[in-house]
């Protein structure tokens, strides 16, 4: 009986690590720039595993001031839920910006914004969100999907993961390296 707790306790750990491993790269770079990455977290629905985001910055730190004031940073959302309709998406960001942001709500740049997410997304897509000064630089799967020009929108974005009232308080935790 022993024996057979101990095998059980050891399958379980194999298979938890194993489904629960990180699938974010330790580093992203884009173009010049060259990021590590903070703190990573998954980022849950009721009781589904939606995706895991990971902060991306020059440096580490767990310093909300230093991380918004920094020039260039990223996130990274890598989808672990099978598959996500345009629309979900659209209503999870819409969401997500309101928590902060209720200036943006049906604002032209929160509609254009909206509006790149045409397609589904299924497991292991990726968005990346790349914040460089002002401008925002969205990615899907590494293309290139717009560019905005707009700090509003960036720390809205931003905001939905460290704001004041992030989606998540402990997934802020985890990105913050806590």
């Amino acid at each position: 009986m022993r024996k057979y707790s101990l095998l059980m306790v050891l399958i379980l750990t194999l298979c938890a690590t194993n489904l629960f491993a990180s699938k974010l790269p330790d580093s992203l770079s884009f173009g010049e720039s060259k990021f590590i990455l903070n703190g990573s977290g998954i980022r849950k629905k009721f009781m589904f595993s939606i995706y895991e985001v990971g902060l991306f910055l020059p440096q580490k730190s767990n310093e909300l001031k230093e991380i918004y004031s920094a020039d260039k940073k990223a996130l990274r959302l890598y989808f672990i839920y099978k598959n996500l309709e345009p629309k979900k998406i659209k209503e999870a960001f819409e969401d997500g910006i309101a928590l902060n942001h209720k200036e943006l709500k049906d604002s032209n740049e929160s509609k254009k914004f909206l509006s790149i997410f045409t397609f589904d997304i299924k497991e292991n897509d990726t968005i990346d969100f790349y914040f460089d000064n002002s401008n925002l630089l969205v990615f899907y799967n590494g293309k290139q999907l717009a560019t905005f020009n707009n700090s509003v929108l960036s720390k809205a974005i931003l905001d939905i993961y460290l704001g004041e009232n992030p989606i998540d308080k402990s997934l802020k935790n985890k990105l913050l390296g806590k």
